[in-house]
């Protein structure tokens, strides 16, 4: 069956095949993505007879089985879906099938989030599952999965419960907050294995050797897990996942091959100062942040890097009078020191995709992008509070920005510098204590549909041959011009809108 037949299949499902049977039947290689599969007579999915579909970013609710079904040998790849409100397990696996079920949410289902039973498989990783009616994962009747990275929590079950015959081998799962007294409970003549776990066997590691970074391979299976960020890069090979559990890892690293690095939730990390925290900053989500200056905090040097869901900051510590650190207070360094420090990412002759990011800095700006063979693509990225400014281009590089809030930074918010080119589309660049946008030294590129704002400079400089366009923008309340055109500065400008502060107008 092909990929579109079965997508179509899935969204158009007539209404009498929807309350009486399966929302989709799978049994060669297909995909099944984005889709709502909801409402259906059985399961919302079944996979049989040896197919190996990918399952990914779908939404599986409300079924009257079970939300995702594997039965005679069913394998394939879940990935990325929500899968809640079934009235049975919201995944059943079956012998002999043996599928992968990873970076899933279950939730909310009638019974056990996940069941294991006859015989099945399976390798269940870095898996969300929460407020099931029944067990967070049951294990039965000769189910052997690896289970590992998960988080199994505020079930009214147990987070896992291994009944009769249960076999396989569990690794550091997060389990907790859930009704019954044993959040890991045993029966029989199980012979489950416990990797790496606490002395009670619940899956969970102690503060001191928490491995919270999770390597996955190409094909979604577990690689390792790593208590540091450059143990688990060292660790991975091309084109493998790096996944960091919710949580502030401090340290510097470098990226040297391609590969993806990623929060457990991919979503934007929330950031705010807290006086209270050491660090200055709290989290909710995944942060690493860095005490040096003259060090970036995360270092590019090869293209296919992608980073989606992380907060990256340079934080302020005082003067160390021993010159022990080498920290230095914002208050002690000018502009001009300040743009002398690394910037916190810095790509060097690499190619770097970012979504759903935070960057800050104490000391230098947020962003550098070094070399004609350097690139940058950004979606929905806050780059915020940069001393020296938050993002600049240099020496030919190339870069894209959708949807991204430059804000409140002292240098200024972008610059595209000697050759450079960027793209800023649907952005705003606001509120900063210099210019918005600079173009110079024969840098090109195009702001479309932008909002440049309550900048203490300008709101765009155009300057040194540099030829940008500038449409469909709104360029108001900047305290110096809205656009500043100058020293053989080009570009095109249609329709955008214009102003100074209110005042001067």
């Amino acid at each position: 069956m092909a990929s579109a037949a079965l997508r179509s299949e899935t969204t158009r499902l007539p209404t009498s095949l929807a309350t009486s049977s399966c929302g989709t039947f799978t049994w060669g290689s297909s995909s099944t993505t984005d889709n709502e599969v909801a409402c259906n007579g059985m399961s919302g999915i079944c996979v049989m007879l040896n197919s190996s579909p990918n399952i990914s970013r779908n939404l599986i609710r409300d079924n009257c089985q079970h939300g995702i079904f594997f039965t005679q040998g069913g394998k394939g790849n879940v990935e990325s879906n929500q899968i809640h409100s079934n009235r049975k397990q919201g995944v059943r696996i079956e012998g002999p099938s043996d599928p992968i079920i990873q970076r899933n949410t279950i939730f909310n289902g009638l019974k056990h989030g996940i069941l294991v039973c006859d015989g099945g498989r399976g390798t269940i990783q870095g898996n969300s599952v929460l407020r099931n009616k029944g067990s967070g994962i049951k294990i039965r009747s000769e189910g052997s999965p690896v289970v590992a990275a998960n988080r199994f929590h505020h079930g009214e079950g147990r987070g896992i419960h291994v009944a009769s015959s249960g076999m396989g081998e569990v690794c550091c799962n997060s389990i907790y907050q859930n009704a019954m007294e044993d959040d890991v409970t045993l029966n029989g003549d199980d012979q489950l294995q416990f990797v790496n776990c606490s002395p009670d066997r619940t899956g969970v590691f102690g503060e001191e050797i928490a491995p919270t970074i999770s390597v996955f391979k190409q094909d979604g299976a577990l690689h390792g897990m790593y208590s540091t960020i450059k143990d688990a890069i060292a660790a991975s090979e091309e084109g493998y996942t790096v996944m960091l559990a919710t949580g502030v890892f401090e340290e510097d690293c470098v990226i040297d091959k391609p590969l993806k690095m990623v929060s457990r939730d991919h979503n934007l990390p929330f950031v705010h100062k807290d006086p209270l925290v050491s660090s200055g900053l709290m989290y909710v989500g995944c942060g690493i942040i860095s005490r040096r200056r003259r060090e970036p905090c995360l270092l590019v040097r090869c293209a296919g890097v992608h980073l989606s869901g992380i907060a990256i900051s340079q934080i302020d510590i005082p003067i160390d009078l021993d010159g022990d650190k080498e920290g230095g207070g914002e208050a002690q360094m000018n502009g001009e020191e300040a743009h002398g420090t690394s910037a916190v990412v810095v790509v060097e002759e690499g190619q770097l995709s970012m979504e759903n990011c935070y960057v800050s800095a104490a000391f230098g700006s947020c962003i550098s992008i070094r070399g004609a063979s350097s690139s940058i693509s950004m979606k929905n990225c806050r780059i915020m509070e940069g001393f020296g400014g938050g993002m600049r281009l240099e020496d030919g590089s190339h870069g894209l920005m959708i949807e991204c809030d430059v804000a409140s930074n002292k240098g200024t918010g972008v610059v595209v510098n000697n050759k450079s080119h960027l793209i800023i589309e649907h952005s705003q660049v606001r509120d900063g204590l210099e210019d918005g946008v600079v173009f110079d030294c024969s840098s090109t590129g195009c702001l479309d549909r932008c909002q440049v704002f309550k900048n203490s400079g300008s709101g765009v400089v155009i300057s040194g041959g540099s030829e940008p366009d500038v449409q469909e923008c709104r360029i108001f309340q900047n305290y110096s011009f809205g656009v500043m055109v100058r020293d053989v500065g080009r570009g095109e400008s249609c329709p955008t809108t214009s102003s100074r502060t209110p005042e001067e107008r």
